[in-house]
C-alpha cells in the first residue's frame, strides 16, 4: 500500500519533468504512463528500491531517450503512403496502378493534397475541413475538384474515393 501511495504522490513531479524534456503535454503524459507501466510490470523490484523517486526519474529519462533513438530511424509518413503502397503490392496489377497514382499524388500542390486527404481519405466533412484549413467550404470543394482533375490527368484514370481507401 505504501508503494502505491508513493507512486501517486510522485506523479505530478514526473509529469512536470516529462513536460520539460518533451515540450509536449500529450507526449509527457504518455511518457509518464509508459514509465508507470514498466514500474507496475516489475512491481516487486521497484517496491524494494530505496529511492523510488530517483528510480522513476531515471526510468522516465531512459524511456524518453529510447524513443528519440527509435524516432531517428523512422521516416514520417503522415499520408500513410507506405502502408497503402504495401497493401497494393500484394496485387501486381494494383502495384503498377498504385505507383502511378502515388506519383501523381506527390505532384499535387500541398493545398490540394490537404483538402483531398481531409475530406476524401480521412472522411471529415467540408465544414470541418474548411475550419482546419482556414478557408471557405466553396474553396475546399474547388480544391478537391481540382485535385481529382489533376490526379486523373497525371494518372490517366478517373480518380474516385475508392482509390484512396
Amino acid at each position: 500500500m505504501f508503494f502505491e501511495t508513493q507512486l501517486k504522490e510522485l506523479r505530478p513531479n514526473l509529469i512536470a519533468f516529462a513536460r520539460s524534456i518533451s515540450r509536449d503535454p500529450d507526449r509527457a503524459d504518455d511518457l509518464v504512463q509508459e514509465t508507470y507501466l514498466k514500474v507496475w510490470s516489475d512491481k516487486t523490484r521497484f517496491a524494494s528500491v530505496s529511492n523510488l523517486k530517483a528510480s522513476l526519474f531515471v526510468l522516465l529519462i531512459n524511456t524518453y531517450e529510447a524513443e528519440l533513438r527509435k524516432r531517428r530511424w523512422e521516416i514520417e509518413d503522415p499520408d500513410d503512403i507506405a502502408r497503402d503502397y504495401q497493401r497494393a503490392c500484394d496485387d501486381p496489377e494494383m502495384d503498377l496502378r498504385w505507383k502511378v497514382l502515388a506519383d501523381a499524388w506527390m505532384q499535387l500542390e500541398p493545398e490540394f493534397r490537404d483538402a483531398l486527404r481531409l475530406v476524401v481519405i480521412d472522411g471529415i466533412g467540408y465544414k470541418a475541413a474548411a475550419d482546419i484549413l482556414g478557408i471557405s467550404i466553396r474553396k475546399v470543394k474547388d480544391r478537391i475538384f481540382r485535385a481529382r482533375l489533376v490526379l486523373s490527368l497525371l494518372s490517366g484514370e478517373d480518380v474516385h474515393m475508392r482509390d484512396f481507401r
